[in-house]
Order: C-alpha cells, then structure tokens, then sequence
C-alpha cells in the first residue's frame, strides 16, 4: 500500500536534514514517548470467508511522539524523521491514529507540518478502551 513519504533529501533546509537532526536532539534529551502510527488502509474482503465481511488492512509505524495533554484529548506531536517504513519516511495523515500511553488516538483533522518536515502536531482524541 503506498504511503505519502518524504525523505531525507526531499526536505533538507539548507543542505541540512533538519527532521534527523530535530529528532535525534530530542531523542538524547529524553523528551520522546514511544508511540506507533497507525496508518489506515482500505478495508479488505476476507478470502476465506467471503460472508465474514471485511478485514482491516492496517499498517502499524513504531515511532516517537510528544505528547501534551491528557490520555482523552491531546495534541500530539510526532518526530517526522522516526516515521519510517520500508525506508521511507512516512506522513501522517487525518483518518490515521496514534498509539500512545496505552490508547489508540484518532486524528481527526491533518496534522501541522513544519517546513523541514521534522515534526508533525495534531490533535487526537483518545478512544475509550486501553489496550494491552
């Protein structure tokens, strides 16, 4: 399934990759929380059982992310350069959701991007249930 990416080379300022550089600084500092992209596929008709309906094709993205704000609603902030897929980093987008602290975060609308492409904030709204 493609993605929306960018990489390295397409978003350097200045001959500098700012995302790497941003993330990696942060990253050292401590000021990251681990969190995983959620990047929301089409739905897929289940093969072996054509009347089971259809299956999610979701693709799960490890990544890094500052969070502010409360597990129910909060803007979340993920470091652009730790969105990699198959090499690629990947953008985020609204529909996608945010694993992060234990819930599932849907982005509702499309997220801020810096010109450097090093981080991306939206808001997310938390669903009610904790995964384990």
């Amino acid at each position: 399934m493609p993605f929306r990416t960018t990489t390295p080379g397409s978003t350097l300022l200045f001959g500098l990759d700012i995302a790497g550089t941003v993330a990696d600084a942060i990253g050292a500092a401590g000021g990251v929380t681990p969190a995983v992209l959620i990047k929301r596929g089409p739905r897929a008709r289940a093969t072996a059982d054509p009347a089971n309906g259809t299956r999610s094709t979701d693709t799960r993205i490890p990544c890094q992310a500052i969070v502010d704000g409360s597990d129910a609603e909060a803007a979340v902030t993920l470091l652009g350069a730790s969105i990699v897929y198959q090499g690629a980093r990947v953008v985020p987008e609204a529909g996608d959701a945010i694993e992060v602290r234990g819930r599932t975060m849907e982005i509702g609308e499309r997220p801020e991007a810096d010109p450097a492409a090093a981080t991306y904030t939206c808001r997310a709204a938390g669903a009610a249930r904790v995964l384990r």
